[in-house]
């Protein structure tokens, strides 16, 4: 769904709207997440589950980064390696497979099947924001969200989610801990 269709604009964002001002303060940032888990879902329900599974990877690992004394480097990398190999999965493979199959075929060789997967939405920027989110930590930049909602929220925050920018946690941290009162009159502008 595009910030432009009419299914956003006239239906998708003034329902998402009114939820969120009717959910209490203290549950402002679960409100958010399902929001911004069915806009993503909007596009390709599979895929949401490629964004939960890095959500609960890089919240684990940061954890295990900050609280390990030996094993930090190690929780580093198997957060790098998730979201790189996520990364190279969709936006790499296909196109190594293709090259090598020209190769292979040079060479009189079987080539390989290979299917092209569809690029999951935002993918870049989720990946480059969840990797530095464990950096940071592993840096002693930043401590671990406390609540995996307020981390998820901080992942998957629908109008920055496909466009970006990719946000450091270290700048949100603070709005996410906090209870939010919505004021009427900013949102009237």
């Amino acid at each position: 769904m595009a910030f432009t269709s009419s299914i956003f604009l006239f239906a998708f964002f003034p329902l998402a709207v009114i939820f969120y001002f009717l959910v209490p303060s203290k549950n402002k940032n679960t409100a958010l997440f399902i929001i911004s888990i069915l806009f993503y879902a909007f596009w390709r329900i599979d895929h949401t589950f490629l964004l939960i599974f890095s959500i609960l990877i890089d919240f684990y690992c940061g954890k295990k980064i900050f609280s390990s004394k030996k094993n930090k480097k190690f929780f580093l990398c198997l957060s790098l390696a998730s979201n790189l190999g996520i990364l190279f999965y969709f936006k790499y493979c296909y196109f190594l497979g293709q090259n090598i199959n020209v190769l292979f075929d040079y060479f009189s060789i079987s080539t390989l099947s290979i299917s092209k997967s569809a690029l999951p939405l935002g993918v870049s920027f989720f990946t480059f924001q969840t990797m530095s989110y464990s950096i940071d930590i592993y840096n002693s930049k930043i401590l671990p969200a406390k609540k995996i909602r307020d981390f998820a929220t901080y992942v998957v925050m629908f109008p920055q989610l496909i466009a970006g920018p990719i946000v450091r946690y270290s700048e949100v941290k603070d709005d996410l801990s906090r209870s939010r009162k919505p004021q009427y009159q900013l949102f009237l502008h």
